[in-house]
């Protein structure tokens, strides 16, 4: 039953500290930053056309310019600290969650049988009526 205990405590614990500092804020962060720094698109059309009759000689010369069109785009990604308290500088690498549940899963496993090495040589059972020392 003990056994059944520290092992839910310890998933428990691995899967807390597993879903910290995930970093998908700073992903969101990095996207953002790269969707606001596209060039705008500036675009110019020119056209000629030329008429040109037989009888009396005619040309006609048209330009149409459009107005350049300028697209901005603008994304705002609310960032919230991962942690509030730290010395403020994130390497931005961690462990993946299996690593951390490895981890847990180690620790448990020497407890358990630091535990069991425990109850094996622990010492002898006092008599009933005797005093333990």
């Amino acid at each position: 039953m003990r056994a059944l205990l520290a092992l839910t405590a310890g998933l428990l614990v691995a899967v807390v500290v597993a879903s910290c500092g995930s970093g998908t804020a700073a992903d969101q962060a990095r996207q953002a930053i790269s969707d606001a720094t596209t060039p705008a698109k500036t675009e110019t059309k020119t056209q000629t056309v030329t008429k040109t009759a037989t009888q009396p000689t005619r040309t006609a010369t048209k330009t149409v310019t459009q107005p350049a069109q300028t697209v901005t785009s603008s994304n705002t990604v609310a960032v919230v600290p991962a942690s509030t308290t730290g010395s403020g500088s994130d390497s931005g690498g961690g462990l993946e969650w299996w690593a951390w549940l490895l981890i847990a899963l180690g620790v448990i496993g020497i407890g358990a049988a630091l535990f069991a090495l425990g109850r094996r040589h622990g010492g002898a059972k006092p008599e009933p009526g005797g005093s333990t020392p």
